[in-house]
């Protein structure tokens, strides 16, 4: 529905309900748990996406042309099928790389998830009341991320006029630092300092979080964006197969989280340099013949 000038702030506000979610479940969950058992909070939970489901469908409508902020952008996207299959976009180094940067993203993410409340009450001696309120904080940061890398991004875009630009800087940048703090988690000890550095990590991790999505969509023609978000998204996923797995072992051999917190962050770093070095706009040359010649192919 938005602009190329306004779509990362869009992405943003949309997605940072995600980590408000889990700042505001963490502590109740935990208090629930705690008083009545995990049924009940797992009960809740059930009643609650229920609830939202049941406004969702009734109150959420497809209707771009009632948005403000749309501008004269929509009616230049193409009406009809390009006929650009979607196998040449799964083929390309720049949706390849953006997958694999956020596969590291959702790694540490999913680390986070599975494992870290783990590490607080076995590693660092923390309750199930104080793991609930300190898995929170990162969880707080990481909405304030989210929402802001949009801003960022835009604005960049808006200083530079280079839209890859502005969407390689963020990710670059901010999923280095995320990768830096989430090693030296592993390397301090205590529970404090272990909560900072991931806090942080989670903050820098979701400053990151639009620009794969904003990439997708800037480089990729409107009748494709569902099928290449979608394999990069199960690309992605599947650290949350491999992740919990693979830390699972290296606690189990070592005996400690240390190599673990370091795996999640050398990831990090490779996904950072990929996008550094090879996520670049689609040349037109790289169209299918049958595209080209027909002029119909998206600006890329």
């Amino acid at each position: 529905w938005f602009p190329q000038k306004e779509r990362a702030r869009a992405l943003g506000m949309t997605m940072c309900g995600t980590p408000l979610g889990g700042a505001i479940s963490g502590p109740i969950v935990g208090l629930i748990a705690i008083h009545w058992g995990w049924k009940a909070s797992f009960v809740l939970i059930m009643i609650i996406g229920l609830i939202w489901t049941w406004f969702w469908m009734k109150f959420m409508k497809d209707k771009p042309d009632d948005s403000r902020s749309l501008s004269p952008e929509k009616e230049a996207r193409p009406k009809k099928d390009t006929g650009i299959p979607l196998s040449f976009y799964l083929r390309q180094p720049t949706v390849l790389f953006t997958a694999f940067a956020f596969f590291s993203y959702n790694y540490i993410l999913f680390f986070f998830l599975t494992w870290f409340p783990s590490y607080l009450t076995s590693a660092r001696g923390l309750s199930i009341h104080d793991m609930s309120v300190a898995t929170m904080i990162p969880w707080v940061v990481g909405f304030l991320g989210l929402a802001l890398g949009g801003f960022i991004s835009d604005y960049l875009f808006k200083l530079t006029g280079k839209q890859m630009f502005s969407r390689k800087a963020v990710l670059v940048c901010c999923l280095l630092a995320a990768a830096v703090c989430i090693g030296f988690a592993g390397l301090v000890t205590t529970a404090f300092g272990a909560v900072a550095l991931v806090a942080l990590s989670v903050f820098f991790l979701y400053l990151t979080g639009i620009t794969y999505w904003a990439i997708i969509q800037d480089i990729v023609h409107p009748d494709r964006v569902g099928g290449v978000s979608g394999f990069m998204h199960f690309l992605a996923n599947t650290s949350g197969i491999i992740g919990p797995t693979v830390t699972g072992y290296i606690v189990e051999y070592t005996g400690a989280f240390t190599s673990a917190f370091l795996l999640a962050g050398g990831l990090a770093v490779a996904g950072s340099i990929c996008v550094a070095l090879f996520v670049k706009p689609i040349r037109s040359e790289k169209l299918p013949q049958s595209v080209a010649e027909g002029g119909q192919g998206h600006p890329l």
